[in-house]
């Protein structure tokens, strides 16, 4: 989903949405084109977090739990990470 965030303050939301949430911060890569957070979601599943920068105030967020995906679980995390970005 594209939000309209910068890169930098989505990452932090992201960081921001797990900790409100309970999750661990499992392994956290950021480079200038992609920043990838794995944690494990309530149920045990591994869930992988995906920010890439689409323009300087647009970012997009891929949020993906467990190897199937559970939709219901990613939205979750997806809406507590826009609820962190606030209003723009």
């Amino acid at each position: 989903e594209t939000v309209n965030a910068p890169f930098d303050r989505t990452i932090k939301a992201t960081k921001n949405a797990l900790k409100s949430l309970n999750l661990p911060i499992n392994k956290d890569t950021e480079k200038t084109s992609v920043a990838q957070i794995m944690t494990t979601y309530t149920d045990g599943s591994e869930t992988w977090i995906d920010i890439r920068p689409i323009t300087k105030s647009t970012t997009r967020v891929d949020v993906r739990v467990g190897a199937r995906g559970d939709k219901a679980a990613s939205n979750k995390i997806l809406e507590a990470i826009k609820n962190h970005l606030g209003p723009f």
